[in-house]
């Protein structure tokens, strides 16, 4: 086996996705550089494996599968692997000071007679509050001079000779959340062991867990009572009984916080770290800058995350933010987030459902998972995402942003439902620590209706169009015609779907050769849809070419001569963007979010809400256009779209929102 490295680092892994990206990179910071680094998978189930991908460094390998395998037949697994002369251990929720490495390796290398050497190690919990210092002693002797009392030397700092790993090695079957001090206990009368004085860990620990630590505690006896009575010394054995008995009383006690309050924080902060503690806290700090931000957006389908913001995704994910998705379930569409790098979650989000139990069992994933990742900041859209997030978030101490993209359904309806949606929407927004609204007159909705939440409301110009995808000297239309019509829309009664059918039989009275196309999904969930015989009848009777749903509808855009919309209210429609990207006139309904993108007479037409005549009174008005007039109109809409909705200035006001959150 090839040596001509001098370390392998093993750092196994399960289930370990809010923590391991700092700890991979606190060793990946290392001053001493010559080195590999093993992350051993076994079996993870969460996003762990999705984070490494994110992380491009020749010497990180990661190895394992998707079976759990149990902790120490990973270990022994990933020493089959090393090529390094010395091996270090490190679990996947500490942090490695930058100099721990070269100070190990310069000591094993001075002092050739020891065979581990481990360190010191600081006790911070997740919110890098520091409570002292792990328990060590110095050098051999003192280690081992109470073996039936464990050995005080923090496994996740240890430095060894690899030889000495693959000698003894991890005891199998597993010594249950023991087997670190096992193997200590089964080598150390023909081995040497040292402490460093100096800290060079930061060690994460948890809450007080009465059965992880009772699991430990047993495992660690019979490990005990195991060697010693085979060495035949029944006198240690006889004092391993007395302290596991006298630890499992204490952790006993610990069940009461008031006992556990006070050995975290007197019995630990005891020890004299004033200088340790200051050293740590800075160190904590300096991680926490170097780590890119966090940023979770949550939506009802995947679908809308890539379609609507997957230039917001991208470009985010350019500047080295880590980004997760979460969303119903969407096998196609997960993995184009996952190829984006994107670390995606499936949540039953259900966009029409008003089950009680499938919602309250929605509300307890969204929980489960963002407690669980721990993001910096979670981003969420549509109704009930907005409804849930905010208030789970506040409830986690998570800042949130809440994207409202279009006062829909529960604004325009008036049924009871309709005013159940908007009470459960406010009361989520209530919690939200910013909200935004993609037009100027949603966000003066939202403030009339609920006045507690205009501190909080901003207004942004859309979410952003990608003009150079959505550009037509870029698509080729195959079969453009002149007098035709382009409505992109899911079939809803409040996208204007029944208005655009009444407005082509009116139109082909005076313009017979006019072609009037259709383009969505028919969207069966949604409350405000047209039944499968509605709309089969809406096409036989009316002049309406179906084109079914596409992935890419910059060709059915370039085809058409204009689009239209005559929609009840947007937020703002990335359908007229593209149109407008694409240089394609547009008809619109005077409503919210139409008339930010379509201005009447420069580049199209803004007609009456829920008004057929309207609607037909400007299709033939565009139809009647000039050459030079319909020119000026295509060359207007791109100017426009690139001016206020491009992809950048969205993007921008992303940036800096998000840096004015986290601060």
């Amino acid at each position: 086996m090839d040596m001509a490295l001098m370390l392998s680092v093993i750092l196994p892994v399960f289930n370990n996705e809010r923590t391991i990206l700092a700890a991979v990179q606190s060793i990946l910071q290392q001053s001493f550089t010559d080195f590999e680094l093993i992350v051993m998978n076994d079996g993870s189930t969460d996003g762990t494996l999705g984070v490494l991908d994110g992380i491009a460094d020749p010497r990180l390998k990661v190895m394992g599968d998707h079976t759990n395998q149990g902790l120490p037949r990973r270990l022994n697994e990933a020493l089959t692997q090393c090529r390094g002369k010395y091996v270090a251990r490190m679990d996947a929720d500490d942090l490695a000071f930058p100099d721990r490495f070269q100070k190990q390796v310069t000591y094993l290398e001075r002092h050739l007679d020891i065979d581990v050497v481990a360190g010191r190690a600081v006790v911070f919990d997740d919110q890098h509050r520091i409570f002292g210092l792990l328990p060590f002693a110095p050098d051999h002797a003192t280690i081992t001079r109470r073996p039936w009392n464990n050995f005080p030397m923090p496994h996740p700092t240890w430095m060894g000779k690899r030889d000495w790993f693959l000698k003894y090695g991890y005891a199998l079957p597993e010594i249950w959340r023991a087997e670190d001090q096992d193997l200590l206990l089964r080598s150390y009368q023909s081995s040497r062991f040292a402490c460093l004085p100096d800290v060079v860990l930061c060690y994460r620990q948890g809450k007080f867990q009465y059965q992880k630590t009772s699991i430990a505690r047993r495992h660690t006896l019979k490990s005990q009572l195991g060697f010693f009575t085979q060495h035949k010394n029944y006198k240690n054995a006889a004092l391993s009984v007395g302290v596991f008995i006298a630890k499992s009383l204490f952790d006993v006690a610990q069940l009461f916080p008031f006992i556990s309050g006070y050995y975290r924080n007197k019995k630990l902060s005891a020890s004299k770290i004033d200088d340790d503690r200051h050293k740590a806290q800075q160190f904590l700090d300096q991680m926490e800058e170097k780590l890119p931000p966090h940023i979770v957006f949550v939506s009802n389908t995947a679908a809308s995350l890539v379609r609507f913001r997957g230039h917001i995704i991208s470009g985010l994910m350019q500047d080295g933010v880590r980004v997760s998705c979460l969303a119903a379930p969407d096998v196609e569409t997960e993995k184009t987030l996952r190829d984006l790098g994107v670390e995606f979650y499936p949540v039953s989000l259900s966009r029409a459902g008003v089950a009680p139990f499938q919602e309250i069992k929605s509300v307890f994933q969204l929980y489960r998972i963002l407690k669980r990742i721990s993001p910096d900041l979670v981003v969420s859209y549509t109704i009930k995402p907005n409804a849930y997030v905010p208030f789970l978030a506040k409830f986690l101490a998570i800042p949130s942003l809440a994207v409202v993209t279009g006062l829909g359904y529960a604004f325009i309806q008036k049924s009871l439902k309709a005013k159940v949606a908007r009470t459960i929407l406010s009361t989520g927004l209530s919690f939200a620590k910013r909200v935004w609204t993609l037009n100027q007159d949603d966000a003066d909705v939202l403030g009339g209706y609920y006045p507690f939440l205009k501190s909080k409301l901003h207004m942004v110009a859309g979410e952003g169009i990608d003009t150079d995808y959505f550009d037509d000297r870029k698509i080729q239309a195959s079969s453009y015609h002149p007098q035709s019509f382009l409505m992109i829309s899911r079939i809803l009664r409040d996208k204007g779907i029944v208005e655009y059918a009444a407005a082509a039989k009116l139109v082909r009275q005076n313009f017979p050769d006019a072609i009037f196309y259709l383009l969505g999904d028919l969207d069966m969930d949604n409350p405000a849809a047209l039944s499968r015989d509605e709309f089969d009848t809406l096409c036989r009777d009316f002049p309406i070419t179906y084109l079914g749903v596409a992935t890419d509808v910059r060709p059915s855009i370039v085809n058409a001569a204009f689009s239209v919309l005559p929609s009840y209210r947007e937020g703002v429609p990335l359908a007229l963007l593209e149109s407008a990207a694409l240089r394609r006139p547009m008809i619109a309904t005077d409503v919210a979010g139409c008339k930010d993108v379509v201005e009447d007479g420069v580049n199209g037409f803004l007609v009456e809400l829920r008004s057929a005549e309207s609607l037909a009174q400007a299709m033939g008005k565009a139809l009647s256009l000039s050459e030079d007039r319909f020119y000026a109109m295509k060359e207007e809409a791109r100017r426009i779209v690139c001016k206020k909705f491009s992809a950048p200035i969205i993007l921008d006001v992303y940036r800096q929102t998000i840096s004015d959150m986290l601060k």
